[in-house]
């Protein structure tokens, strides 16, 4: 502890003496680090200056004392525009000095004199144009140069004689259009060179031995067949956007990684035999390709004109662990294009013109966990199509034109976590019994399919029950439930409503009242009961040709009701009475039937709306209010 308070006040004063010159400005960083050895301490101080008012190196020369321990220096957002000789000879203890994102155009010879213990140099984002001879002549422990980003367009013969040690050159995006054909002599430790981003036509010769990675994407080259002899430790090839008409792969045998993509490729010359771990030829022009990847992990042929998947593409790629086929015009792939590959772990076919995956297309890939089938065109998934990948966590099959899910299209996707149905013409499935399928399944995305909404709720409430998590969607201009679009349970005023006029009303209620008529009991007590009740007799023994006896009569004889029966016959045939009350007495006798009449026509009349209510219904949907705080 005692050592620690010894040493913090000497490193706080040394941060501040970098400092005092920009505290006017109040615009510095400075960063305290403290690495700890097994036995001592070895004190490192990092002084971050940023000064607009800096023009020159020599401006931070004050009060900067040499200091026995490492140290990295960094100077940004200055004004300075030129390095001078020996301006930096009083850093002589730093390792890493970053002098990006200044405004300096010009290094002169010297100037960086004494940096005898410098490895990593970073000049990227200036104004640079042109780099001479003699600059880098002292830095005989360098590793690192970044020159980047500068408008650099003239690197000189013997530029960068003295750095021996170099092993990494940053010159991407400048306006080099070619390099000295000696340029990498006696730059035997080199091993990655960055000339990506420049008009390059040609390539200098080479380090033969010891170049692991070499960038050479958006460039002018045109034809590789112009690329020097390539030595036979080298690893990652970068060859994209170099406007690239043909290459013959015969040059890349012992390249482990080659990028070829965004180019005018349509052809693959001396492919066979060809032993790369990675490969991608995506955004080309390549409608066939005959396979002979056998030393192959991972291939990328997206956005290409691919119409087939045969089945000899993949012969003899057991080791083949990606594979990316999307956005192709990929409308086949034959039933045995995926043999062996029991070690695939991504698969990618989304956008193409598939309308049907053959049932055990993907029966050997036992390790595949990532598989996209996403918007292609199969209206179906056929049973078997996902048999044996029972170690998928991902499936896509949203943007399609799929109408129903089967629960037994799943049974084998037991370790399945994510699985993505949207955007297609889903109405309905099974959640139990996909559940019971995919029971190790936490996220699903439903959104874009023909739901209704009552479904969809009680589905969600299903899932959540479940554990699984409905993604949201995205579609809140519309009826929806969670951004997940769907539609109401009602239909409109005018859909599916039949047209029926005043005179069916009419004779639908006549063939009612008829129909009842003859199935109540008012029928079978006017013929029956009704000729040996005591109100017959009365007007047998009393009554001859009344009102009352005419109002039977005419009733007898109306078609909308009942034919003659012996009842009223009886009735009509009584012999006369005289009384001096008949007329009084018939007439409250009438005014009774005539109620009792007017009551029961009442009935029969409710009675007919009610069943044509429900006939009417039968065409409609009742419409249902959904709670908006479900």
């Amino acid at each position: 502890m005692k050592l620690i308070f010894l040493i913090l006040p000497i490193l706080v004063t040394e941060c501040l003496g970098c400092s005092n010159f920009c505290r006017n400005n109040s615009d510095y960083n400075y960063n305290l680090y403290r690495r700890r050895y097994p036995s001592y301490y070895v004190q490192t101080i990092n002084c971050t200056i940023t000064c607009s008012n800096i023009y020159t190196i020599s401006d931070i020369f004050w009060n900067y004392k040499e200091q026995f321990y490492d140290q990295f220096l960094k100077i940004d957002d200055s004004n300075i525009t030129t390095l001078h000789s020996n301006e930096l000879s009083k850093f002589t203890t730093i390792l890493k000095l970053f002098l990006s994102n200044n405004h300096i155009q010009t290094i002169l010879p010297g100037a960086f004199t004494g940096l005898t213990k410098l490895k990593e140099l970073y000049l990227d984002n200036n104004n640079l144009s042109e780099i001479s001879k003699g600059i880098f002549t002292s830095l005989h422990r360098l590793e690192i140069l970044d020159l980047s980003e500068n408008n650099l367009v003239r690197i000189e013969q013997y530029a960068l004689m003295g750095v021996s040690d170099l092993k990494t050159l940053y010159l991407q995006n400048n306006k080099l259009s070619q390099l000295d054909d000696n340029i990498f002599d006696k730059l035997s430790q080199l091993s990655d060179i960055d000339l990506s981003g420049n008009p390059l036509i040609k390539v200098p010769n080479l380090p033969l031995t010891g170049l692991n990675y070499l960038n050479l994407g958006n460039t002018s080259l045109k034809d590789v067949s112009i690329l020097p002899e390539l030595n036979s430790t080298m690893k990652v090839l970068n060859l994209t956007s170099s406007h690239l008409d043909r290459v013959d792969f015969s040059k890349f045998r012992n390249v482990e990684t080659l990028d070829v993509s965004n180019n005018n490729l349509s052809t693959l010359e001396n492919f066979q035999n060809f032993q790369v771990d990675t490969l991608d030829l995506s955004n080309n022009k390549i409608r066939f390709i005959n396979g002979g990847f056998k030393k192959l992990l991972s291939l990328n042929m997206a956005n290409n004109q691919l119409e087939i998947v045969n089945n000899t593409l993949f012969n003899d790629s057991k080791s083949m662990l990606v594979i990316h086929l999307g956005f192709n015009n990929i409308s086949l792939i034959e039933k045995d294009a995926f043999r062996d590959l029991s070690r695939l772990r991504y698969l990618f076919l989304q956008s193409n013109t598939l309308t049907k995956i053959e049932p055990r297309l993907f029966k050997d890939l036992t390790s595949l966990m990532y598989l996209s089938l996403a918007n292609n065109s199969m209206e179906e998934l056929q049973h078997g199509t996902f048999e044996n990948l029972k170690s998928l966590l991902v499936l896509d099959i949203s943007y399609n034109k799929i109408l129903e899910l089967h629960p037994y299209n799943f049974y084998s996707l037991q370790k399945l976590q994510l699985v993505d149905f949207s955007f297609n013409k889903i109405s309905s499935f099974d959640v139990d019994d996909m559940s019971k399928h995919l029971s190790s399944l936490k996220n699903i995305s439903l959104n874009g399919n023909s739901w209704k909404c009552r479904q969809l709720i009680q589905m969600s409430q299903s899932l959540n029950q479940m554990g699984i998590t409905i993604k949201e969607g995205n579609s809140y201009d519309v009826e929806n439930f969670h951004g997940v679009a769907c539609q109401n349970d009602k239909i409109s005023s005018q859909e599916n409503i039949p047209d029926v006029s005043m005179k069916q009303l009419f004779d639908e209620f006549q063939n009612l009242l008829n129909e009842t008529l003859n199935k109540f009991e008012f029928q079978r007590f006017l013929n029956e009961d009704f000729e040996n009740s005591n109100f017959v007799k009365f007007f047998r023994e009393n009554y001859n040709e009344t009102n009352f006896v005419k109002f039977f009569s005419d009733y007898n004889s109306s078609k909308s009701v009942v034919s003659e029966k012996p009842a009223l016959s009886a009735l009509v045939a009584a012999p006369p009475v005289n009384t001096s009350n008949s007329l009084v007495t018939i007439s409250i006798i009438l005014q009774f039937v005539m109620c009792s009449l007017l009551i029961f026509m009442v009935y029969l009349m409710l009675t007919y709306l009610k069943a044509f209510r429900k006939t009417r219904n039968n065409h409609q949907i009742s419409q249902v209010e959904l709670c908006s705080d479900y």
